[in-house]
């Protein structure tokens, strides 16, 4: 809804797909402690969970990518219809903005409001 797309179909993105990566997503973080991120066991991944959030992440990632680069193309264009990512992508672009975005940070916005 954010993003202002009907991105299943554009993309010929199956929605089971995102269903998957967020039940996945759901799934391993519940079983990812906070010691085996931050504690001496960080290091060592002896599960393999934080390789599959890695996998899940950047699966995730590649989706959004591509809803960037199509929202940057209808900006150019002048297409904009002021959805929260065009504004988002509106404000990186604004060297005079107050707070400055990066991509990364609109990238965890939106990933951040799809796994929570």
């Amino acid at each position: 809804m954010s993003m202002g797309t009907t991105c299943f179909q554009k993309y010929n993105i199956d929605p089971k797909v995102i269903q998957c990566l967020i039940r996945e997503f759901m799934h391993v973080g519940a079983k990812l402690s906070m010691g085996e991120v931050i504690g001496p066991l960080g290091k060592f991944d002896l599960f393999d969970y934080g390789k599959k959030l890695t996998k899940i992440v950047g699966e995730f990632d590649k989706i959004l990518e591509g809803f960037l680069k199509e929202h940057e193309e209808r900006i150019n264009a002048e297409d904009c219809q002021g959805d929260m990512m065009d504004i988002l992508l509106q404000v990186y672009r604004n060297p005079n903005a107050e707070v400055r975005l990066i991509r990364n940070d609109i990238e965890a916005f939106f990933l951040v409001s799809c796994f929570t």
